[in-house]
């Protein structure tokens, strides 16, 4: 890293002279399937659910979806609504901050769990 002045590494000044944006929270696909025990994956039904909203009829049911979505190559997904979440690479891509949508947005995200792709 090379000094950006004022004994700062360049690369920090850069990231604080780009624009802010909002990055979503999100949930590994791989992670639980090797970390997870089975009582784990019992009590993940209680804060992840389908888009529609319902929930897994049991830890054994989210964890094969879990498996179907690694096997399908996404690596993870959003907590809450993300419109630039990549399933993929299993991250948000960015959402810019303004001071008119940045408190709108924490207002409309709060208290949301992760919901299945």
């Amino acid at each position: 890293m090379g000094d950006g002045g004022g004994g700062y590494p360049a690369e920090i000044l850069w990231a604080l002279a780009a624009p802010m944006k909002r990055i979503h929270l999100c949930q590994s696909v791989t992670g639980p399937l090797r970390n997870w025990s089975g009582k784990q994956w019992t009590d993940a039904t209680e804060w992840i659910t389908r888009k529609d909203g319902t929930r897994f009829a049991s830890g054994e049911h989210l964890e094969m979806e879990f498996q179907r979505l690694a096997d399908n190559g996404v690596e993870g997904f959003p907590i809450g609504d993300c419109d630039d979440f990549d399933p993929k690479t299993g991250m948000c891509n960015g959402h810019p901050i303004t001071n008119n949508n940045q408190r709108r947005d924490h207002e409309k995200t709060k208290g949301e769990g992760p919901e299945i792709l």
